[in-house]
């Protein structure tokens, strides 16, 4: 058991830092859309929220690969690829963070062909990232075994408040200027 301590701390820390660099990435993506981060300089904040949402991604896949080496859990590598197949552990709520992952590909890669595919459609794309932090949130709070602590209950009501309020005051401020 103590051999696997290791794989297991850092399948629990990639997951939570993966989670904390999509809120990020949300967030920011949040205010470059509502104006908010003009003071930063426009390619900056965009090259970070890109930046950002590629190390999220790749913390996902080192929490996600991990795991295989945990033995007391004992995935396959087809669990760990097909979502609602881990019997093993929280089936349901682990499915949604594998579902997540999989949204997280093409709204992560979108920044790549938006030339070729439209200013529209990578629009759409991107509105998978309100489906994908909901869905990821959900996995992190009923399948994360951290989240009994009260430190991360509150990093995750703190973060999904954030995330909250930016999407309403986005959708407001939408509101606003398509009746004006």
């Amino acid at each position: 058991m103590a051999e696997q301590i290791p794989f297991w701390n850092v399948s629990r820390a990639s997951g939570i830092i993966a989670y904390l660099l999509l809120w990020l990435s949300v967030v920011w993506g949040l205010l470059i859309t509502n104006k908010m981060s003009q003071s930063f300089g426009a390619l900056a904040v965009v090259d970070l929220h890109e930046f950002v949402s590629l190390l999220g991604l790749a913390f996902a896949l080192v929490h996600v690969a991990v795991l295989l080496g945990v033995r007391y859990i004992q995935y396959t590598p087809l669990q760990i690829v097909v979502p609602f197949t881990s019997w093993n552990y929280e089936p349901f709520w682990v499915g949604l963070g594998q579902i997540a992952f999989y949204l997280l590909i093409p709204v992560t890669f979108s920044f790549y062909v938006r030339r070729w595919i439209g200013y529209n459609a990578w629009r759409w794309i991107h509105y998978g990232s309100f489906i994908t932090y909901s869905l990821v949130t959900v996995h992190s709070l009923l399948a994360g075994t951290d989240t009994k602590t009260l430190a991360m209950f509150l990093m995750y009501a703190a973060t999904g408040a954030v995330v909250f309020f930016l999407t309403l005051y986005r959708v407001f401020t939408m509101a606003g200027t398509r009746t004006a």
